[in-house]
């Protein structure tokens, strides 16, 4: 059973692993700096398979008006599992004091799920260029 977590128990090889897991990562031949980002982060959610993590999503920002989420990764292994949904919606429930939440995803065509699952989730799309979509998602912290 996946269990999802709200800490920052995990080690530099934990958070390697998972970012290392699709056989690249953005931040290869930095990982000790992504180690550091991470236990950095304003808010960070996890998820495990017993001691093996197998997702997380992060963020940084005011801590009031606005977070950027940096990361939503999830293990190639546990795809359509439900689990970023999982995740992102631990972290929208973190996040709940937040007013503004940003996220930007490559604009490729293999990305249209992500897309509908965005706007899905609350977000909507602030701006597109032929490489990165930019979604926000405004929360009214006022409502009832």
């Amino acid at each position: 059973m996946l269990e999802l977590r709200i800490d920052r128990s995990f080690t530099s090889e934990d958070i390697n692993s998972l970012y290392m897991s699709k056989g690249y990562s953005s931040y290869e031949g930095r990982l000790d700096a992504l180690y550091d980002a991470a236990v950095s982060s304003d808010h960070i959610v996890t998820a495990w398979d017993g001691a093996k993590m197998v997702g997380v999503i992060r963020s940084s920002g005011d801590m009031e008006f606005t977070q950027y989420i940096a990361d939503l990764i999830v293990h190639p292994e546990y795809k359509s599992m439900g689990l970023a949904s999982n995740l992102m919606s631990a972290y929208i429930d973190e996040v709940s004091a937040v007013e503004e939440i940003y996220l930007m995803i490559d604009s490729t065509s293999k990305n249209s799920f992500t897309k509908n699952w965005l706007v899905y989730k609350g977000f909507e799309s602030l701006a597109e260029t032929d490489k990165k979509i930019i979604y926000i998602m405004r929360k009214d912290i006022n409502e009832g």
